[in-house]
Formats: structure tokens, C-alpha cells, sequence
């Protein structure tokens, strides 16, 4: 094995500085110039502990549903989902086996249906000048997709909404009838 193969850390022998090397050494301490930095800096044990960065509220939120929508797993745990699924088959017929394959297919399609619900929902919060998700969002998500939601209860009384007229909207335009009054109104300049 060669001595430049692999590096020891040996200490190597120190032979003794002559006199005018010793000179030139403390002539060089001697002529820095000490810094103000240094002497009003204090130790850095005695300085408070450094605060923890606070950002702007809706910052880290944004910053997690950009990373969950550059990420291609799955959003639900695979266990949880298999037994919600095991739980609910078993309601119709029992000692039903599931294929591993067949449950990745079911969660990825019951994934993308939530995750398409929730963006027509958050359409109509937006549209409604709110940011927060309600229950009425995701009613009228319901309501306005009958095709994607039939066995809602919505879809069965809302079936003909387009033929029924609240009561309020009918009493207000019978009074435009008749006598030219009403409701309707002229935006043109005055």
C-alpha cells in the first residue's frame, strides 16, 4: 500500500521558528486593524433564538395543493378505502374477494369522481365571492349535474326544475302585465 493512496492525519513534527520569523509573525497581528463588527457582535450563544418564519395565511395551502397536484399517488390510504369498500359489499352479497387490481381501479375512479365534484363546487363558492367550501356548493353541483349524480335525492325533485317557477318570480310578472309598470327597467342615460 502506497503513502498516497489513503490519507492519515498524522502530526507531523514541528521544528522551531527562528527569531525574525517569530518578529515578522507578531508585526503582522500587530498592524490589523481591529474591526468594530467583531467587538459589537455578541457571542453567539447569548443572541435569542432566531423566530420561526411566518407566512401569509392561505401561502402554505397553496403551496401543498400545488405539490398534491404534481404528484400522481393516490389521496385516500389504500387500507382505509379497501375496507370501506369490503364493508359496503358486504351489504349486498357476502364473502365477496376483491382483486388487488380491482380495488386500484375502483379507489382511482371514486378519486377522480371527488376530486371533479369539489372543482365544480369550488367554481361555485368562487362564483358566490367566497373562498370556503359549503354543503349548498355541493348541492347545487348536484342540481345543475343530474347525469352525474342519479340516485341523488336531488336529481328525483329537481328532475323538471326548468318547468316550475318559484312563486316570488310569477307574482313579479303578473304586476308588469297590464298597465306597462313592472319591473323592467331602462339603463340608457337620462
Amino acid at each position: 500500500m502506497s503513502s498516497h493512496s489513503k490519507h492519515v492525519a498524522r502530526k507531523t513534527p514541528q521544528r522551531a521558528k527562528s527569531k525574525t520569523t517569530m518578529t515578522k509573525i507578531v508585526a503582522k497581528k500587530k498592524a490589523r486593524p481591529k474591526s468594530n463588527k467583531r467587538q459589537h457582535q455578541p457571542d453567539l450563544d447569548s443572541r435569542p433564538p432566531r423566530k420561526k418564519r411566518r407566512y401569509k395565511p392561505g401561502t402554505i395551502a397553496l403551496r401543498e395543493i400545488r405539490a398534491q397536484q404534481k404528484s400522481i399517488e393516490l389521496a385516500v390510504p389504500r387500507l382505509p378505502f379497501s375496507r370501506v369498500v369490503r364493508e359496503i359489499s358486504t351489504k349486498y352479497k357476502q364473502d365477496l374477494r376483491w382483486q388487488k387490481t380491482g380495488l386500484l381501479c375502483l379507489q382511482a375512479a371514486s378519486e377522480q369522481f371527488l376530486i371533479d365534484m369539489m372543482q365544480d363546487a369550488n367554481l361555485l363558492a368562487i362564483h358566490g365571492k367566497r373562498v370556503t367550501l359549503q354543503k349548498k356548493d355541493l348541492d347545487l353541483v348536484k342540481i345543475l349535474q343530474p347525469n352525474k349524480f342519479p340516485d341523488s335525492m336531488y336529481t328525483r325533485s329537481y328532475s323538471n326544475w326548468h318547468h316550475h317557477i318559484p312563486r316570488k318570480v310569477q307574482m313579479s310578472q303578473d304586476k308588469g302585465k297590464g298597465k306597462g309598470k313592472g319591473k323592467a327597467r331602462s339603463y340608457a342615460k337620462r
